[in-house]
């Protein structure tokens, strides 16, 4: 099972929500380096970060449209540079995070 973190503020990123029910394991990346492992928990609208052993590093998300926040989180991507990316289902766009889980854009995905 994947551990489920206890409310803690996430310096520079968005405050960890308390989990309001039990986490909903959705796509996963690892870093290019291999040191982290990204989790999306798709009930809980977070993203998650491990270390090497499977310990609990940060997480940041909530739910909403804002930047750093999520509807339906349903893939997630990292790049050579290790930013991680975002797709959101349900706000049908994009977003970028550095490694902390700093917002940096967001592209929307909508076809009129």
């Amino acid at each position: 099972p994947i551990p489920v973190p206890t409310a803690t503020p996430v310096p520079t990123a968005t405050p960890l929500p308390a989990p309001t029910s039990t986490p909903t394991p959705g796509d996963i990346a690892i870093d290019p380096a291999g040191d982290w492992t990204y989790v999306l928990d798709k009930r809980n609208q977070l993203v998650q970060r491990f270390g090497t052993k499977g310990e609990f590093s940060r997480a940041w998300g909530v739910q909403g449209d804002r930047d750093g926040e999520f509807q339906a989180p349903g893939t997630i991507a990292i790049d050579n540079s290790g930013f991680i990316y975002v797709g959101d289902i349900e706000s049908q766009r994009v977003q970028k995070f550095d490694e902390r889980g700093n917002p940096h854009w967001e592209a929307l995905t909508a076809v009129p």
